[in-house]
């Protein structure tokens, strides 16, 4: 025989007609699709008690295995969401990081074009110093 905690033990009640009780069960429907089938249930009755509390152990220790196996599927979830929510938050940090990064080569480019514009500008005006420094030179000679 199996035990099982107290919310979820069983009450075989004898007598045809009463069925199977279930403590800590939701009442109503809910109570009979939580054993698979109404028609399980009814079988029941059609056995001796020794029979009776040997399927409902069964039932019960297979919807003991289902809640389980669900809880372990719903576990490995969980780690795998947080796993991916980690991921996420790593790539928008290094989104982030990269947006920076970027934000400073640009600023860093347009310094560069500033400062080229200033030597060009310079170097121009050398050459128009040279050139006139060349004319005068020029005419003194002759």
């Amino acid at each position: 025989m199996v035990n099982y905690p107290a919310q979820y033990s069983e009450e075989i009640r004898g007598g045809h007609g009463q069925g199977i009780a279930l403590e800590g069960m939701p009442e109503g429907g809910d109570r009979l699709d939580k054993l698979n089938s109404l028609d399980k249930l009814n079988s029941l009755n059609s056995l001796d008690k020794p029979d009776r509390l040997d399927r409902v152990e069964a039932i019960v220790e297979q919807m003991a295995h289902a809640v389980l196996a669900t809880t372990e599927v719903v576990e490995r979830m969980g780690e795998r969401i947080d796993f991916l929510s980690l991921q996420v938050q790593q790539q928008g940090q290094q989104f982030q990081q990269q947006g920076y990064q970027v934000y400073t080569i640009t600023d860093a480019v347009q310094t560069l074009i500033e400062n080229q514009a200033d030597s060009a500008k310079q170097l121009n005006d050398l050459m128009i110093t040279i050139s006139h420094l060349a004319k005068a030179l020029e005419h003194q000679r002759k």
